[in-house]
């Protein structure tokens, strides 16, 4: 495939959204998801113009080939723009107007060949909410969503969940403030090794509720010097991760946090958790938090 910097120079008004897909093959393909809020204005296949293409178009040779899709009215809403396609492969944003759109539930959810997304340095300081953003892209390998600047983002929720084939997220000076729950953020990332998230603070997150839960092949975590003042619930947030053996948390901030239920259920291999000066005093269950943690043997 092409790169984004073969993107279109059809861009003559600073209205005009872009979104560069990359599909290939031969036959009718979806662009944008039938039920989406807004409609493309133009569709150009390979550079071409193409009139009978709007969130559908047919094409007959076979190969690679770039799409793109125009939109001139100012999008709102990222929801389900792409959800259940299956024939892009990539998808490159770095061409979106992007300030006003406020949420992105379910936007790839099920695109079950994407491989990659480009952001860019889009504009993504109006978004809450990433429900299902990504949940269930197969083939999915790597995210990047370095020194984006989510200051109005509050709800992570099963964002990647069951992404099977993730192995790389890239999170390094990402601006997280507003974010309060994190629920099942990477649930069932069976093929993420290591993810570092010494770069962060979470002022307000509250919610840590089994953001690793059944990744399988988690063997490192670096929290750095994490500040969470706000955390309140880390029920299930590694159970399952049989190939953890260590975790520093020990610049976690237990103060207010009263449900630990399950941590660390089924961590088989796992040997140490450092703690540090904990104060749980918050504390009112932690049921079977380590139970079948066997160690080494």
């Amino acid at each position: 495939f092409r790169t984004s910097a073969c993107l279109s120079d059809s861009i003559l008004n600073e209205d005009i959204s872009e979104v560069l897909l990359f599909i290939e093959g031969s036959g009718t393909f979806q662009l944008i998801n039938a039920g989406y809020n807004s409609e493309p204005s133009k569709v150009l296949v390979d550079g071409s113009h193409r009139n009978d293409c709007g969130r559908s178009c047919s094409i007959t040779a076979g190969g690679n080939h770039q799409i793109t899709v125009q939109f001139n009215n100012k999008i709102t809403s990222w929801d389900i723009m792409f959800q259940d396609i299956g024939s892009i492969k990539k998808i490159d944003l770095s061409n979106f107007i992007s300030n006003s759109v406020t949420t992105m539930v379910s936007m790839f959810q099920r695109c079950s060949n994407l491989e990659t997304v480009i952001f860019g340095n889009i504009d993504v300081s109006s978004i809450t909410t990433m429900f299902f953003s990504f949940e269930s892209c197969p083939n999915l390998i790597s995210i990047d969503f370095s020194n984006m600047v989510f200051t109005n983002l509050n709800r992570m929720i099963r964002t990647f969940q069951s992404c099977i084939s993730l192995v790389s997220v890239n999170l390094q000076n990402i601006q997280l403030t507003s974010l309060e729950d994190m629920t099942s953020t990477f649930q069932g990332c069976t093929s993420l090794n290591s993810i570092d998230f010494s770069s962060l603070d979470f002022p307000k997150l509250r919610i840590g509720y089994g953001i690793f839960l059944d990744c399988t092949n988690l063997e490192y975590v670096n929290f750095g010097d994490i500040k969470t003042p706000s955390l309140t619930t880390l029920g299930v947030l590694f159970q399952g991760c049989t190939k953890l053996k260590s975790v520093d948390i020990s610049h976690f901030n237990f103060t207010l946090v009263t449900d630990m239920d399950f941590m660390f259920l089924n961590c088989h291999n796992l040997e140490h958790v450092e703690f540090g000066d904990t104060n749980t005093l918050s504390l009112e269950s932690m049921n079977e938090m380590f139970r079948f943690c066997y160690g080494p043997g």
